[in-house]
């Protein structure tokens, strides 16, 4: 970079490196006269050896950095596979009926049921996806230990019908069990098509449920009431 900018970086550290010693270090792709292994080299010169502040930047790096940068990847490659998938599931009639269908049979999601599915959609959407998210990323088998892992419990817990307050998963995003939990009902079956991990693509594209579901949920437990009391005044008059 400094080579592109007419930058001689190799003078400008022989000379710095009486005043400046570690940053004509730097400049000089980090050679430290004043730091060696003690160690000769082939051409009997000494070994040169890391800075200490060098070690402890690759460590945040490969450590930290990296990793958190697949991570990132694998959960934006995944929320964008299971959100197209899933919304076609719902405009497409035949892929509703033959696939999807089975899963909604749950207008009241729990826990159990989050993986309650055709075999076929749980291979395309769970498995296949994650599996692309991992190999896309570049992740170690641990790292992909503990994401195949995460995306099963964010799963279950998005499908338990509870958002209990000490349940982190509730908070860390907005795509938790009260959200989708509008999703498996009647009246908003056509939103909220995000998982399982954030609602971006939602809110990019207009599917986000917008408004008060307070009464839609009244409404619904009403019409269950009615439906139950009709079944058992007709149980009792047969």
């Amino acid at each position: 970079m400094l080579a592109l900018l007419g930058i001689n970086a190799a003078s400008m550290a022989k000379s710095m490196s009486a005043t400046h010693p570690l940053l004509a270090g730097a400049l000089s792709g980090g050679h430290y006269p004043f730091l060696t292994t003690g160690l000769a080299g082939p051409d009997g010169s000494t070994v040169p050896a890391f800075a200490s502040w060098e070690i402890a930047v690759a460590k945040v790096i490969f450590w930290m950095a990296i990793p958190a940068i697949q991570f990132g990847v694998a959960l934006l490659f995944l929320d964008t596979w299971q959100y197209w998938l899933h919304r076609i599931m719902h405009t497409n009639k035949w892929l509703y009926a033959t696939f999807h269908s089975r899963h909604h049979r749950l207008y009241v999601p729990y826990a159990y049921g989050a993986l309650y599915n055709h075999p076929f959609e749980g291979f395309l959407l769970d498995t296949l996806g994650a599996g692309i998210a991992y190999k896309l990323s570049l992740m170690t088998a641990r790292q992909g230990i503990v994401f195949f892992t995460a995306s099963t419990i964010k799963t279950v817990d998005d499908h338990c019908g509870y958002s209990l307050p000490w349940d982190p998963l509730q908070h860390i995003s907005a795509n938790n069990a009260a959200y989708h939990d509008i999703h498996h009902q009647s009246w908003g079956i056509k939103t909220n098509f995000s998982q399982p991990f954030f609602t971006f693509w939602d809110s990019f594209l207009g599917t986000m449920w917008k408004g008060d579901t307070s009464l839609k949920y009244e409404r619904s437990r009403k019409n269950a009431e009615n439906a139950v009391q009709a079944e058992a005044k007709k149980a009792t008059s047969s």
